[in-house]
């Protein structure tokens, strides 16, 4: 059986397709979270770390207002990916596109994707995961 490490900054809670479905097609908050009740995901993963990347900042330009000044960055990211545990046997680990860009020779990695919102817009969870093709 495999094992999920969660290294995303939040829990992860992972639905059937179905449930998904019902979930987004709910009409109400009051619908929503009645079906929530009655059909939990299949998984939820607490956080366990956090596989961070380091990110660099260049100024490429500004946008002048009246009110003041906005700057525009163009961000580079490592290669180097801090707090992701090597491989191990039978383990996959969940974690931010970014942190899986960051690592092309890993293929342990998962993004979640797919994700479902509750009515108010916020994410409560996901209905697969992505994976970098070998």
């Amino acid at each position: 059986m495999t094992e999920l490490v969660n290294l995303t900054s939040h829990a992860v809670s992972v639905f059937d397709q179905e449930t998904a479905n019902a979930l987004r097609r709910a009409r109400s908050v009051h619908e929503f979270y009645e079906l929530l009740r009655a059909r939990p995901p299949l998984l939820q993963l607490p956080a366990r770390g956090l596989a961070r990347v380091d990110v660099e900042r260049v100024l490429v330009d500004l946008l002048r207002f009246d009110a003041g000044v906005v700057p525009i960055y163009r961000a580079t990211f490592a290669r180097v990916v801090h707090d992701l545990p090597p491989p191990a046997p039978d383990t996959r680990y969940i974690v931010s596109a970014i942190a899986m860009r960051a690592c092309p020779e890993r293929t342990d990695l998962l993004v979640p994707v797919d994700g479902v919102r509750d009515p108010a817009g916020r994410i409560v969870g996901c209905a697969g995961f992505d994976v970098r093709e070998d």
